[in-house]
């Protein structure tokens, strides 16, 4: 669906970042590292790809720098989101460090 001037939407479950644990039929969750897992690997690939993106632009071979652009911004949206992961992932360690026995 687009959204105001006719842009896209993000498309659903591409982006790095972890959804709801889903249910499957057997009624088993996902755990808390499967979900960090899969991100992860989501988030490296993104960078993979964006790294292929930017060879193929400057070997002339890049179909659309917009494309190129694109595919950047999300491996840079990915980066950022895994930096504030860990972020939060050392404050609460830090939090517990704190606690007193």
């Amino acid at each position: 669906m687009a959204g105001p001037m006719n842009v896209g939407g993000v498309r659903g479950g591409e982006f790095p970042f972890p959804g709801p644990a889903e249910s499957g039929p057997t009624g088993n969750r996902k755990s808390f590292g499967d979900v960090l897992s899969q991100a992860l690997e989501r988030a490296d690939d993104r960078v993979t790809d964006a790294s292929a993106a930017i060879a193929d632009l400057a070997n002339g071979q890049a179909a659309s720098t917009h494309e190129v652009m694109i595919k950047v911004e999300e491996a840079h949206l990915a980066l950022q989101w895994t930096i504030q992961l860990r972020n939060k992932a050392l404050e609460a360690y830090q939090e517990i460090m704190r606690m007193p026995l």
